[in-house]
């Protein structure tokens, strides 16, 4: 006999044995049988047939190798019942219930298995009820359940090892589980569970449609070390428990519905290096669900239609991961990653009902899925953030982030990256401490603040941002904008103090409702700017290729640089400013003056390289100097006021001055420069004291003298225009078909170079004797087919031929009396002269104008150097009081409200002859400018020489 032999013997031995030491015991003694039968049992004690089993008897279905006993008919009653043994195979398949204090399935060296096919309802027929106090299954062996319900209500179940527990399409409840290790739930099964303490140590399989209910006063359900809970196509509730995980778990949910149930306590779900897999399913948790491990063995995954909710805190910690897949996650409370934990998650949704935070070297990747934080009823002064922080990265790809309820806040060398995304904030954004934000195809809304600062990055490509409240850069932090809009609906503020960097706009559009300050090193290339309020500049600005718009003030404020270069700025309704000792300047740019102003004050700086100054419909005033390189030029339309100079680069002559509307130029103590060529098209220009332009042609309009002194490098051109007033021309003066002299102002011009015109026209007023208008050429005077047109105050003209009686003397009526002017002086005249002389009077009064009365006869004298006028009256008596010959003969004309017309004062045409003899003295001024290649200029200084002659003063 082998050893083998010997063991099996000694083990019936000792079986047998404590048979007999015990009460009746009861062999099921045929290899296929049913409990039915009393053939079928045998009684080893009395060596013979007995009855059925009563409670009173212990059976044993263990006799025979591959027995097979089935319960069809009846329910089986015994005191104990004992499955297998003595290493034989045993089948045991029931129909209906059993009543026993113990069943138990003992053989771990052969398979066996036990089959409840339960073919009644066993709340409505006790025979059909599971009355066992305690149910076992040894290792290796299979408890099977089939047909309707497997109701056990005062039964405790406990497996060990092997298949386990196979619940199949039926009801299993009402039991007490305990220490189970394997459990096998499919097709329809369902597992009611009470009253249990569950520790499940090894595998669960729960699939195809089955159910299982755990409704547990005791508070804890139980995945110990090392366990599997695999839920298919089923359903498990579980309630009033906490659900407790050892470490390297694993429970998996595919094609189920899972509700963990609300318990009265705060319990904590943890999971160490375990996994929490769900495929197709709908998982509802009430419990707080930390989840911790390394090397990434801790998990929850979540795919394939999944809907997970957690109605409370999901923290992942230690290098876990949450893996969320074609699938929807639900948070009531908060969402948060730290310790380099990470989350995958694409084609899904998250909605989170709290806070959401990635912290400590955490790593966040969401691909084409929705992501949102919305709190309902939320209280006015909660406060929840979305935050990024501490080393870690939240990446958002092709999805959808909408922020509703809470702060977004970036730090510590965080990153939240933002790809063909859209993203819109409701509150408050801060971007912070070395973090970086960067968006590329996406659009972010923002309808609060967006606030950056402390050496935060800002990087937006190909996207859209738009804030609804303020903007605000400062600290070290910067930005960069490229092919990107950028919207606000409010502030813009740069603050920043970024040495080593510079904020960026490119081939970008930037919209400003509001004020736009900027403080710090700001470049704008290729891009459109437009600014709905104030813009001020107090740092660098630098702009390149780029369009301004701007409805508010624009202000470079003092000791600020600005740039732009290839663009251009529209000053649509308010100002442009440039403070003290500010500098602006442009290249390639076109500057638009709308309906706004542009001021430059006092030690500002306007530098014009190839650039248009276009003053349309506004206002220009300057006490700062314009720089125009040759290319540059400025053009007014409108009002432009110019207090400073107009300096070339070169002084090529490249650059120009155009006006076509009014320009009025205030020299100081010092005097203004205009040292590039100025046209006037039609325009008004009026100049006051000192002036030096260095090239001066007017097409029509108007130039006007107020007690001014022009200094030019060449001829004063005078084209189809007028020109009078009070001044002095220190060149030379050429007037083609255009007007010097006007009715209303008398006084002197000096021109000391040449004078020529050609289709000219002239007119002097005689108001006084102190009052007339008079012409000092101190070169040669060339005339030619020209008008001269003489106004004669009609009082003082009386007056003075025709004066009133005294008591001594007597007026002759008959008397001759003669008076004559100077009018014009000159070194020489040449020409065909004045081919027109009209005389006429004037009433200063009234502004009425008349012919010479005829015995009054008028004519011009010319005596060389001099061209005047001689009046004789031939006893035309006294045709009015004249003021008694006293009078300054009244204002000149400056009533006069009909212009002279040719049939208003009949002329004659005189040629020109000698008369009598005119002293006069000329005033003469050097001619030209000193040339230089510097920025300033100055007028050289009458010499001493020239002041020692005789001062003329007008007549």
């Amino acid at each position: 006999m082998n050893n083998n032999n010997i063991i099996i013997f000694l083990f019936i031995i000792i079986n047998l044995l404590n048979f007999i030491s015990c009460d009746i015991k009861l062999f099921f003694s045929v290899n296929v049988g049913d409990w039915s039968d009393n053939n079928n049992w045998y009684d080893y004690i009395s060596s013979s047939q007995t009855t059925l089993p009563t409670l009173n008897d212990e059976t044993y279905l263990t006799l025979v190798s591959n027995q097979i006993v089935t319960n069809h008919y009846q329910k089986a009653i015994a005191s104990k019942i004992y499955v297998g043994g003595f290493n034989y195979s045993t089948n045991f398949n029931s129909k209906y219930g059993i009543q026993t204090a113990l069943f138990q399935v003992k053989d771990q060296f052969a398979p066996q298995e036990v089959i409840f096919n339960i073919s009644g309802d066993p709340l409505e027929n006790p025979d059909f009820r599971i009355d066992a106090e305690t149910l076992i299954c040894a290792a290796g062996c299979t408890l099977r359940t089939l047909g309707k319900h497997f109701y056990a209500p005062n039964a405790s179940v406990s497996i060990y090892g092997g298949v386990g527990w196979v619940i199949q399409d039926t009801l299993v409840s009402g039991f007490y589980l305990d220490y189970t290790l394997s459990l096998l739930l499919m097709s329809n099964a369902t597992m009611l569970v009470e009253n249990a303490f569950i520790d499940l140590y090894s595998q669960w399989d729960v699939i195809s449609q089955s159910t299982i209910v755990i409704n547990n006063t005791l508070n804890k359900f139980v995945v110990k070390d090392g366990s599997l809970l695999n839920i298919k196509d089923s359903k498990i509730s579980i309630y009033n428990s906490m659900l407790l995980t050892g470490n390297k778990t694993k429970l998996t949910f595919e094609n189920s519905i899972v509700d963990f149930g609300l318990v009265k306590l705060v319990p904590i779900s943890r999971w160490v290096d375990s996994q929490l897999v769900f495929l197709n399913s709908v998982f509802d948790c009430k419990h707080q669900i930390i989840v911790s491990g390394s090397s990434l063995t801790s998990l929850i995954l979540i795919k394939e239609n999944s809907n997970v909710t957690f109605n409370d805190e999901v923290e992942f910690d230690g290098d876990s991961l949450l893996g969320l897949y074609n699938s929807k996650l639900t948070t009531g409370k908060s969402l948060l990653f730290d310790g380099a934990s990470s989350g995958l998650i694409s084609n899904s949704e998250i909605n989170i009902m709290s806070q959401f935070a990635t912290l400590g070297n955490s790593m966040i990747y969401v691909e084409n899925s929705t992501f949102l934080i919305s709190i309902p009823e939320i209280p006015s002064n909660w406060n929840r953030f979305f935050f990024v922080r501490d080393n870690s990265l939240l990446q958002f790809k092709m999805g959808s982030v909408g922020i509703l309820d809470a702060h977004l806040l970036t730090s510590d060398n965080s990153a939240l990256e933002i790809f063909d995304s859209t993203m819109t904030i409701a509150q408050e954004s801060v971007f912070y401490n070395n973090s970086r934000v960067s968006m590329s195809n996406s659009i972010m809304s923002i309808d609060q603040v967006l606030n950056m600062m402390d050496s935060s990055l800002f990087e937006v490509v190909n996207s859209i941002v738009k804030v609804t409240n303020y903007t605000s850069f400062s600290g070290k932090s910067s930005f960069v904008v490229a092919n990107s809009e950028f919207y606000i609906q409010g502030q813009y503020y740069d603050f920043t103090q970024n040495l080593n960097g510079s904020n960026i706009f490119n081939n970008s559009l930037l919209s400003v409702t509001g004020s736009f300050i900027n403080t710090g090193s700001l470049f704008i290339f290729y891009s459109n700017v437009t600014v709905g309020g104030e813009f001020r500049n107090y740092g660098t600005l630098v702009t390149s290729t780029s369009d301004y718009v701007i409805d508010g003030t624009f202000t470079n404020n003092e000791g600020a640089n600005f740039l732009i270069e290839f663009g251009s700025m529209k000053i649509v309704e308010g100002e442009m400013v440039l403070e003290n000792n500010s500098n602006m300047t442009t290249y390639n740019t076109s500057i638009t003056i709308m309906k706004g102003s542009l001021k430059l004050n006092s030690g500002s700086s306007l530098s014009l390289l190839n650039t248009q100054l276009f003053n349309s419909f506004g206002e220009v005033t300057t006490l700062g100097d314009i720089i125009i390189n040759e290319g540059g030029s400025l053009r007014n339309d409108a009002h432009f006021i110019l207090q400073s100079n107009v300096l070339p680069i070169n002084n090529t002559g490249g650059e120009s001055f155009i006006n076509s509307g009014t320009i009025e130029m205030f020299g100081g103590e010092n005097g203004i420069q205009v040292l590039v060529p100025f046209v006037n098209k039609g325009g008004n220009v009026k100049i006051s004291k000192e002036t030096s332009i260095k090239t001066y042609n007017q097409d029509g309009g108007l130039l006007v003298l107020d007690d001014a002194l022009v200094h030019s490098d060449e001829t004063i051109n005078l084209s189809n225009g007028s020109l009078y007033g009070i001044g002095t021309i220190n060149s030379s003066l050429s007037v083609s078909d255009g007007i010097v002299g006007d009715k209303a102002i008398i006084g002197t011009l000096n021109v000391s170079g040449e004078l020529n015109s050609e289709n000219g026209q002239f007119i002097f007023t005689l108001d006084s004797l102190t009052n007339s208008t008079f012409i000092n050429i101190g070169k040669n005077a060339t005339i030619n087919n020209s008008t001269l047109i003489i106004r004669i105050n009609q009082y003082f003209i009386d007056s003075l031929l025709n004066p009133t009686p005294t008591p001594t003397t007597t007026n002759s009526t008959n008397s001759t009396q003669v008076f004559n002017q100077t009018l014009i002086n000159y070194e020489n005249l040449s020409g065909t002269g004045f081919g027109e002389i009209k005389f006429g009077t004037y009433d200063p009064t009234s502004g009425e104008e008349k012919s010479l009365p005829s015995c009054y006869s008028a004519s011009s004298s010319n005596s060389g150097k001099n061209f005047g006028l001689l009046i004789r009256s031939d006893g035309c008596g006294n045709v009015g009081d004249g003021n008694n010959g006293n009078g300054n003969g009244g204002n000149g004309g400056n009533g006069g409200k009909s212009s002279l017309s040719t049939g208003a004062i009949v002329g004659i045409v005189v040629g020109i002859a000698g008369g009598a003899a005119i002293i006069g003295t000329v005033i003469y001024f050097r001619n030209r400018l000193p040339t230089t290649q510097t920025l300033k200029y100055k007028v050289k200084q009458i010499t001493k020489a020239q002041e020692s002659q005789s001062e003329l003063k007008p007549r």
